[in-house]
């Protein structure tokens, strides 16, 4: 019900403090996200050309773990 609506308020608090920081602050769970998801491409990029299945399976671990972090620590709603 209220995803739909659209809070002005809460808009300009968050224009505000944007102005006044210069941007929006990550937090922690966020880090932790975009660093495991570049280890998980890292990763890939070995297990390509190797064909190493270990690899591979860290990779998809690192990745899956990196986005449910990213999707847990509300990631998206600090891009602006």
């Amino acid at each position: 019900m209220g995803l739909d609506r659209w809070d002005g308020a809460a808009s300009r608090r968050g224009e505000l403090s944007a102005r006044a920081g210069g941007h929006h602050r990550a937090n922690t769970g966020s880090w932790v996200a975009v660093i495991m998801i570049i280890v998980g491409f890292g990763l890939g990029c070995f297990a390509l050309p190797t064909g190493s299945l270990v690899l591979w399976v860290l990779a998809g671990v690192a990745l899956v773990v990196g986005g449910v972090i990213g999707l847990a620590s509300r990631i998206m709603e600090q891009a602006y």
